[in-house]
This record gives C-alpha cells, structure tokens and sequence, in this order.
C-alpha cells in the first residue's frame, strides 16, 4: 500500500547453523500433535452439503423436516433443495413449438415445488440453496449431487398405502441402486429413518 513501511530485519545465526527464527519454529512432537488435532478439528467443522430431493408432497417435506431436526441438534450442514421435472413429452413439443416456453413452465413449476421447503428452511435458519433442472429423475439428482459437492442425499418416500410424492418410489430405488454417496430415505409420519445406503 502507499505510504506503508516495511522494516527489513536479517536473522542472525545462532548456534549448530540454525538462525534464532528457524530454531524458534521448530515444534516439539507434543507442539506438531497438537497442531495436527488443531488442522483435523477444522475439517471435522466444515458444513458438509446435503441434496434433499424435493417435489412438493408430504413426503418430501417429511425429509426436509427430518434433516432440520438434525441441524437443529447439532448437525453442520447446508443444504440444496432440489427440484427435477421430467422432460416434456412429445404431446406438450407438438402443442406448445417453444422449447424456451417449455423451459419456463418446467422452472415454474419447479419453484411452486420447492415454495414450502424453502419455507421451511428460511425458518429454520438453515442455509440452503435451490436447484431446478429437468431430466430423468434419479440421474439428474446424481448430477446435481456431485456438481454441488454433496455428501449424502435424502429423500421422502411413501409409507404403505400412501399416495403422496411424483414417482419418488421409483426414485429412492434407482438412487440406492445407483448412488455412492449414502442415500437415506424419510417416510412421512415416522419417527426415524431407514439408515444410509451407500452403493
């Protein structure tokens, strides 16, 4: 910066070739543990990121509110809400002849999904980010996954006889099937959690 000093100082050399400053620095075994534990404790605080699959239900929201209660009890974590529409069928290109429209009522429709979650969120204090893309479900909640970094990937699923959810059955199987980061799956109205599935 301007009109800012800097004091040049020369070490000294002190005895057994080492100057004062390098001998000074050299940590002792207990200092370099401690150091270590220190370096380990950063990561272990930085906020991991979840993908939470989000398509408006019951069921879904059930697992937002499920990894809520986890930040609420200590978890670090920040989230992405995701939102996958299908893509448009052939009836909806030969009706509509504008893929950019097509594209903005998929958009549209992702974010009404995502409206409540996002509700959700905000009071809870989490931070959270949202995501809406279009494509094959389970593959593109895969994609989202890893370009955003995630850890792990919640969903909700259907208790017997429920009726709630888009095609999120189908969705929680290809993920299992497919996923490598652990997947755990929340079903409305339950206490718990089935565990995580990794690949």
């Amino acid at each position: 910066m301007a009109g800012s000093l800097h004091a040049i100082r020369t070490p000294r050399i002190g005895h057994r070739g080492l100057t004062e400053e390098s001998a000074a620095a050299a940590p002792t075994p207990r200092q370099a543990r401690a150091r270590e534990l220190r370096a380990y404790s950063g990561v272990m605080e930085v906020a991991m990121k979840i993908l939470l699959a989000v398509d408006g239900s019951d069921d879904s929201l059930a697992a937002v509110r499920h990894v809520l209660a986890q930040l609420g009890a200590g978890l670090r974590a920040e989230l992405v809400l995701a939102n996958v529409q299908e893509p448009a069928s052939l009836y909806e290109l030969l009706r509509v002849h504008d893929a950019e429209a097509i594209e903005a009522i998929a958009r549209g429709a992702g974010e009404h999904s995502l409206q409540e979650a996002a509700a959700l969120c905000s009071a809870a204090g989490a931070n959270f980010e949202q995501e809406v893309a279009s494509g094959e479900p389970a593959h593109t909640l895969l994609d989202i996954a890893e370009e955003q970094g995630c850890a792990q990937i919640v969903l909700g699923v259907r208790g017997k006889g429920g009726t709630g959810g888009t095609r999120l059955g189908s969705v929680a199987h290809a993920l299992l099937h497919d996923s490598v980061l652990p997947v755990t799956l929340v079903q409305a109205g339950e206490a718990g959690a089935e565990p995580p599935a990794g690949d």
